[in-house]
């Protein structure tokens, strides 16, 4: 009796042994919070707000979270503008890469746009560097404060 609990102990430690662990895939995420040139935006202003650089893995795109809120009422377009570049000096004069959201007034908007890997030749390939631009606040009549700007992308 006991031979075959020896045997059937070892023939299940075998089994145990032999299936391989399951692990989930996990895509690493890099995570950057952009250090912009300016945090105020006037009013019916398009303001020069550049960032630092960020890479742009190929087939990969990359996600934008803007953080902001104008000084008080009103749901105005706001709009996040991005540059690219080859070499990391060099940037376009054209904006690829444009994300407009509505404001809600004093309240903070936390808002989110994927740039997507391209499919049929549009989205975010063919460049190694990318930042922010521009950022214009199309209220007429309330300043925009923006408390930050989050990318993210594959590494």
């Amino acid at each position: 009796m006991k031979r075959i609990f020896s045997f059937l102990f070892a023939g299940l430690l075998a089994i145990v042994l032999a299936v391989p662990l399951a692990q989930a895939q996990v895509t690493p995420r890099n995570v950057t919070v952009l250090t912009l040139s300016a945090s105020t935006v006037g009013t019916s202003t398009t303001a020069a707000i550049t960032s630092q650089a960020f890479t742009i893995k190929p087939g990969a795109g990359f996600a934008v979270i803007p953080n902001f809120q104008l000084a008080s009422s009103g749901t105005d377009n706001i709009t996040f503008s991005f540059v690219v570049s080859l070499d990391g000096v060099t940037w376009t004069t054209v904006k690829p890469f444009v994300y407009t959201v509505a404001a809600t007034g004093a309240t903070p908007v936390i808002g989110f746009y994927n740039f997507p890997a391209p499919i049929a030749g549009t989205g975010a390939d063919n460049v190694l560097y990318c930042r922010l631009a521009t950022v214009q606040n199309a209220s007429s009549s309330q300043i925009l404060t923006i408390n930050s700007v989050t990318i993210t992308r594959n590494n």
